[in-house]
């Protein structure tokens, strides 16, 4: 900066002039522009084209922004010096500063500048000694000033000629929103500037109405930060970072306003480069203005803490992250490190991970730490949606810090460790259940197609108590109308990637599947899966040796595993629950044959140690599925007619696979003996097959070899309540009640009850059959009534609350007494291929289906077993 001095002697008015012109040149402008020539120096500020006001993020805050001081939390002494030439012939600047952090919230700083010009025998040099303080109050404002002193002497030939000194002081605020916005406000030279000239002669050099600047910085991603300040001029400015270790910089300032009706002379540009190396770290800076030669300015810095570590970071192991089911990591450790402390008492610390650019703010989480003790942490990261739009699958820096309170200060311990991040759609199989972050159920797309699916479907199948199997059938169907293909990954293949359970395998979204109809075992399970839960189905992967396949909960209790009337090679017990397998490559064959060869694989697998079952809904419970990136596809669903006519077909064949079971189990051995085991088969089977004065025939007959039966008792009050004679089938499951306490039974007799007009009866025999049961929906599957309830946003399945449990059985018995079956026919076990001759009556849910919303009872078994 350069003075406008006065001298009496008019001899040395031309020795002034030309002092004053070469500090111009030197960009020193003088009186009121002091305010706004006296920026921030450092070569990185420069390389932003001077725009630092609202950033101030190292310790050039103090003198861009004192209000910025506060947040920069570490010692840094940094100095920076012109490289040659500054701008004109013998110009030179340069500068060193030395911030001081006090507190979390309290900062100092002190800052030395030097401007110089020795052309000709004439030297001017300008020195300015800057003192600063800055305060934080809260989370979002600072508050800082800073005092001033300058001196000026102008020497020519060895001679003094003029020096002239004085004081001033600026005031900034800052203000920071989350990691996103900052922004500042510096006035400067609040108390103007008072220059003492040697002879003693007092002059003001500056002027506060025009001393301000203000400044906004905003980070669009983590690795960017645009910022921009105005005073008299416009300063704008770029920086982009890469792993926090190497930054570029660009800048641009022009002329804003005019302050003595000079013309401007047009725009300087900037660029600059910068490194870091834990605490060390070096600037260069290229200016171009629009006149003057090009400049280099250079600096250097350090930043330190005078304090001895109290935390060691000794090893930080992190596992590779797979994109698909980012969200797991939130719950689920990401890794560990491990932390030994160096304090002699407990140390209380906070201990944050963060990886930029996929990640909108550290992760952080408390711990202590013992005197002396070593300990692993576990380390968990939430990630942004950013990652979900990953194009290929790329190497990551991951940064973690332990901050902990030393003094009255925070002391922060840094350490940075590598990972891979996994593109959506990649999968490691080592844990079967990370497949369900791709059954995305809630996907508007597979939402639409569901439901397009089970447009024109049989209202009673659908309600009826095999209403998961018609379900699953009709979408089998579907997707077999639709043109999904089996297509083995050519790279890839499930049967080579699964021999490793550690490998790295690629599975299509549901969506992505639905629009390229084309996918291998994996893929189609998937979307299997994510349409049947949708339709409040639950479903579970199975793989084994080079394979997978789904199964699917047929809504069966496990005890109720005969209403199914097929072999039990056929399901799958798990749980209370009856399975079926599908094998999901065979899309556009009938569903019974993927059926069947899905049970065939099962079996194949059951003694393999190898072979695993994984429940999707447990899987959401840790792999929370989330959508891949990009627009939505445009999927038309098949037409209806042609899903109805396959499902037409599998349902007839599927009739005839029943009757010829029944038969050939229960009443074919009949024929050759009275075995009141067969006997009691044999009633259950007339009864499922709506066949009542049959039904009530066997039971009787086993009533009188064993009077005391309760099952005999408890199945022959159902045939009684279904013929409409509920009173005595309110005796006969009082008499079975008592008999062994079955919870069971007391649901039937809050049906009969109910059959009689005992609304108040029927609940509170409902109410304690809830009770003994546990598990309120218990009694549903017992009934076999289909549950009816969707899944939540993360496709995961609610449950009934006890009172809805009760509502449903009311409904149950307000159809009981009507409920009627026609007589089924025969057929032979399992046929291999489809059967053309249709049933009569209505095929999934007819009298058949209505005779079950009773529970039938076994020998020798209660509710539950």
């Amino acid at each position: 900066m350069s003075a406008a001095v006065h001298t009496p002697r008019a001899a040395w008015r031309r020795v002034v002039t030309a002092a004053s012109a070469a500090a111009v040149l030197a960009l020193w402008p003088a009186s009121r522009a002091a305010a706004q020539a006296d920026g921030a120096p450092g070569a990185r500020v420069a390389a932003l084209g001077g725009a630092f006001t609202g950033l101030a993020d190292d310790g050039y805050a103090l003198f861009a922004n004192p209000g910025a001081m506060a947040w920069v939390g570490r010692q840094e002494l940094a100095g920076v010096s012109t490289l040659g030439d500054h701008f004109a012939p013998g110009a030179s600047e340069g500068d060193l500063l030395y911030h001081l952090p006090l507190t979390d919230s309290h900062a100092l700083g002190f800052g030395w500048r030097h401007a110089g010009l020795a052309d000709a025998g004439l030297e001017d040099a300008l020195d300015r000694i800057t003192l600063g303080y800055g305060r934080r109050f809260g989370k979002h404002w600072g508050v800082g000033a800073t005092a001033r002193y300058l001196h000026e002497s102008v020497d020519l030939d060895g001679s003094r000629v003029s020096a002239w000194s004085g004081w001033t002081g600026d005031l900034g605020v800052h203000y920071r929103r989350g990691e996103r916005w900052s922004a500042g406000l510096v006035l400067r030279d609040l108390v103007n500037l008072d220059a003492r000239h040697e002879n003693g002669r007092k002059e003001r050099l500056a002027d506060v109405a025009d001393s301000w600047v203000a400044g906004l910085a905003y980070h669009p991603r983590r690795d960017l930060t645009l910022v921009a300040d105005l005073d008299d001029r416009l300063h704008l400015g770029a920086e982009y970072t890469w792993q926090r270790m190497l930054s570029v910089q660009g800048g641009l300032l022009r002329q804003a306003r005019s302050l003595y009706g000079e013309d401007a002379d047009g725009n300087t540009y900037s660029l600059g480069v910068s490194t870091r190396y834990k605490g060390l770290k070096a600037e260069v800076a290229r200016l171009f203005p629009p006149v003057l030669p090009a400049t280099t300015r250079v600096g250097i810095g350090l930043e330190f803490t005078l304090s001895p570590s109290r935390v060691r970071v000794e090893r930080t192991e992190l596992e590779n992250v797979f994109a698909s089911y980012a969200n797991r990591y939130a719950e689920y450790p990401v890794g560990k490190t491990r932390l030994t402390s160096r304090a002699d008492e407990p140390l209380a610390a906070r201990l944050s991970l963060f990886v930029p650019g996929y990640m909108a703010a550290p992760t952080e989480k408390e711990i202590v730490l013992r005197p002396k003790e070593t300990k692993e942490v576990d380390l968990n990261a939430v990630f942004s949606p950013e990652i979900l739009a990953l194009a290929e699958d790329r190497p990551a820096l991951a940064e973690l810090a332990v901050s902990y309170q030393t003094k009255n200060r925070t002391r922060q311990e840094r350490s940075r460790s590598q990972l891979f991040l996994y593109r959506p759609g990649a999968i490691s199989w080592s844990d079967l259940r990370a497949a369900a972050a791709f059954v995305t159920a809630q996907d508007p797309v597979v939402s639409d197609f569901a439901r397009a699916l089970l447009a024109g479907a049989d209202p009673a199948a659908e309600s009826g108590n095999l209403r998961n199997l018609y379900v699953a059938m009709r979408a089998f169907d579907g997707l077999g109308a639709y043109g999904i293909q089996y297509v083995p990954d050519p790279n890839n293949p499930f049967s080579r990637v699964s021999e490793t359970r550690d490998a790295v395998d690629q599975v299509q979204y549901p969506r992505q599947l639905l629009a390229s109809r084309a996918g291998d075992c994996d893929d189609t399970s998937v979307l299997y899966c994510a349409l049947l839960e949708n339709l409040g189905v639950a479903t579970a992967f199975c793989d084994g040796p080079g394979h997978i396949l789904m199964l699917f909960d047929s809504g069966i209790h496990a005890r109720n595993a005969m209403s199914l009337s097929l072999g039990e090679d056929l399901y799958v017990v798990r749980g209370d629950r009856v399975w079926i397998p599908v094998e999901t490559t065979m899309l556009g064959k009938p569903f019974l044959q993927a059926w069947v060869e899905g049970a065939d694989i099962y079996r194949r697998w059951q003694d393999n140690p190898e072979a695993r079952v994984a429940s999707v809904q447990d899987g959401w419970a840790e792999y929370q599925p989330a959508l891949p990136a990009g627009a939505a596809p445009l999927v038309t669903p098949p037409p209806a007619e042609e899903v109805g006519r396959r499902t037409a077909a599998d349902l007839d064949t599927l009739r005839a696979w029943q009757q010829a079971y029944l038969e050939e189990k229960y009443l074919k051995p009949l024929q050759k003996s009275q075995n009141l085991q067969d006997e009691f088969g044999a009633g259950l089977v007339y009864a499922e097959d709506g066949r009542l004065p049959e039904a009530e025939a066997k039971f009787r007959a086993v009533l009188a070899a064993r009077p005391g039966d309760a099952a005999a008792l408890n199945n022959l009050g159902n045939v009684e309540l279904l013929s409409g004679r509920a009173d005595s089938a309110l005796a006969r499951y009082r008499a079975a009640f008592a008999a062994d306490g079955d919870a069971g039974i007391l649901l039937n007799e809050g049906l009969a009850r109910w059959g009689l007009g005992d609304r108040r009866g029927a609940d509170s025999s409902f109410t304690e059959a809830l009770a003994r049961l546990g598990d309120p929906e218990k009694a549903l599957a017992l009934l076999g009534i289909p549950s009816e309830r969707g899944g939540d946003a993360r496709g995961k399945a609610e449950k009934l609350s006890p009172s809805e449990i009760r509502q449903r059985l009311q409904q149950a018995a307000a159809r009981v007494p009507a409920a009627r079956s026609a007589p089924g026919g025969g057929g032979e076990a399992r046929p291999t291929g489809p059967v053309v001759t249709k049933v009569s009556g209505s095929r999934a849910a007819d009298a058949r289906g209505r005779a079950r919303v009773v529970y039938w009872k076994q020998i020798g078994k209660e509710a539950g077993q």
